[in-house]
């Protein structure tokens, strides 16, 4: 039984009165939402939520809540079902993470399987409420719907439609619209043949997702596994399969679960929470360190009982380049899935945990507004609480890019690396430069590295990049090819020249806003490339 279905069978509880020594700084931003599972953080600074919905089928639905508690709907109808493995709970929007004013949204397994014959069994659902259960969609809106919308809604046609590979575009009167794509349309089950029943299936259960660079990297709690899906055309690839562990209780089955929840990009590698399975043994649950090019894990934190989030943050003690702490956020502390949850951050991935809070109600998720160092965490029994941390910087998720904070006048770079193949199966790196406070124009430089690359033991790395810099509505400021072709001086002067003529850079002077950096193959070259941005004041 997948550890995510069975967080719906264990719904909220009432929580034992909290000990003296309990962590409980939180404060309430909202109650009453529909099962949220994921949120994000908009550059409108709105929490963008990600609600499972109600018994009625396709009751998911995505909401805008303000930072004083306002929920307005921005797209309701979304698919949903009750999940069998459930305790009869609905299943429906999951995972949520944002490039620009583009929504990719990850779709639980809802009721597309049902019930077998025997005890454990599985079988598929021939009329499953939507067609588009475990899925990734992708919604587009303008800063403008965000902040005057009276919301839409998905009608079973336009399911259907999105189904069979069109767009809709959704106008609600006001003058504001939303397109809807389907990204990706996972299978609902694999076969998994039991002894005396041949036709037992396993489950598909998206759950959390990433955007790094041109991929999209999802969760899948399932079927153990994270999938990388090119955003480009589409296609999708298991990168990973977590196996399973024995279990060391004396009851539950012999074996269990990874059961794979959230995901984050730090530092050129995944992480990805495990939560584990059915009966959820304390000390089994880890943060695993994925490499995003060839699957390849490694236990980051162990020693957890069900941790289902996990986010880098830098603290504003630390010195500039030191390595992040790591905030982690579990479901349940007691026995099975009994006990609140808990909040805690650890100073290196060994060091033991300082608990933060320990009073939580079923979290779900967790998103940091990195400019006032305030976490906001989804519970299951429909509220949102915020927690204060001591952080003001962290790992952008949506584009695998630090985000850039002009807080002094010192160097301050950010980097990531992909996969950079031909035509428009490109590397993208979203950055945001924020004001300094007393200037708001920015020398900054962006840099395309590849050949260069394998000095540093990089094997298969782009001969030829391209750079383009877009601005926040994609229209293109200025691209380079080689770096010496034009503002060659400048960049020596900067000292941050590339030191191979085929790479490219350009040093522009910017204002606060959203940018993206495109790396694209030149002369029919394919391989790795970094793309870097450096501040210079």
């Amino acid at each position: 039984q997948s550890a995510l279905t069975s967080i719906a069978a264990f719904a909220f509880a009432i929580l034992a009165a909290v000990s003296a020594q309990a962590q409980c700084p939180v404060t309430e931003l909202i109650s009453g939402l529909q099962r949220p599972l994921g949120s994000t953080i908009s550059n409108k600074n709105n929490l963008i939520v990600a609600e499972s919905g109600t018994a009625t089928p396709n009751s998911g639905r995505i909401s805008i809540i303000d930072l004083t508690g306002n929920r307005r709907t921005l797209l309701a109808g979304l698919p949903s079902g009750i999940a069998v493995e459930g305790g009869g709970e609905p299943s429906g929007p999951s995972g949520v993470a944002m490039r620009g004013r583009t929504l990719y949204l990850a779709i639980g397994v809802g009721d597309a399987v049902l019930a077998g014959p025997g005890p454990g069994t599985v079988i598929p659902n021939p009329n499953p409420s939507s067609p588009l259960l475990s899925s990734v969609l992708k919604i587009h809106f303008s800063a403008a719907a965000e902040m005057i919308t009276s919301g839409f809604t998905l009608s079973a046609a336009d399911q259907q439609t999105l189904a069979d590979g069109q767009r809709v575009s959704l106008s609600n009167g006001g003058g504001d619209k939303v397109k809807i794509e389907l990204v990706a349309n996972f299978p609902n089950s694999t076969p998994n043949p039991l002894p005396g029943f041949e036709g037992n299936v396993r489950a598909s259960n998206p759950f959390a997702l990433v955007i790094v660079a041109n991929r999209l990297y999802v969760t899948d709690g399932g079927q153990n596994l994270v999938r990388q899906v090119n955003l480009a055309h589409g296609s999708f690839s298991t990168l990973v399969t977590f196996p399973r562990i024995p279990n060391p209780l004396p009851f539950g089955p012999p074996e269990i679960d990874a059961v794979p929840t959230g995901i984050v990009f730090s530092d050129g590698k995944l992480l990805v929470t495990l939560f584990r399975g059915f009966p959820f043994p304390p000390g089994s649950s880890t943060v695993e360190k994925v490499d995003p090019t060839t699957g390849s894990h490694s236990p980051l934190i162990d020693g957890l009982k069900t941790a289902i989030g996990v986010l880098p943050v830098t603290s504003t003690a630390d010195d500039e380049g030191t390595d992040p702490s790591y905030l982690v956020l579990e479901h349940s502390s007691g026995n099975v899935l009994d006990g609140p949850g808990i909040l805690s951050q650890f100073a290196t991935p060994t060091d033991p945990p300082v608990v933060i809070a320990n009073c939580l109600m079923k979290p779900t998720s967790m998103t940091l507004d990195s400019r006032t160092g305030t976490l906001y965490v989804t519970e299951l029994p429909g509220r949102i609480v915020s927690i204060p941390v001591d952080a003001v910087a962290f790992d952008d998720c949506d584009s695998g890019v630090d985000i850039v904070r002009a807080l002094t006048p010192f160097v301050r770079n950010t980097a990531t690396r992909g996969l950079v193949r031909l035509g428009d199966d490109v590397m993208i790196a979203g950055f945001i430069l924020g004001s300094n406070g007393t200037d708001n124009e920015l020398r900054t430089v962006i840099r395309a590295i590849g050949p260069s690359l394998a000095g540093a033991g990089v094997a298969g790395t782009l001969q030829d990049p391209m750079l383009q810099l877009h601005d926040a509505n994609g229209a293109l400021i200025v691209a380079n090819d080689n770096w010496k072709d034009t503002q060659r001086a400048e960049l020596e002067a900067s000292g941050l020249a590339p030191t191979n003529d085929r790479e490219s850079a350009i040093l522009r002077t910017l204002s606060p806003g959203n940018y993206t950096a495109i790396v694209r193959s030149v002369s029919g070259s394919t391989g790795v490339a970094l793309v870097e941005v450096y501040l210079l004041n």
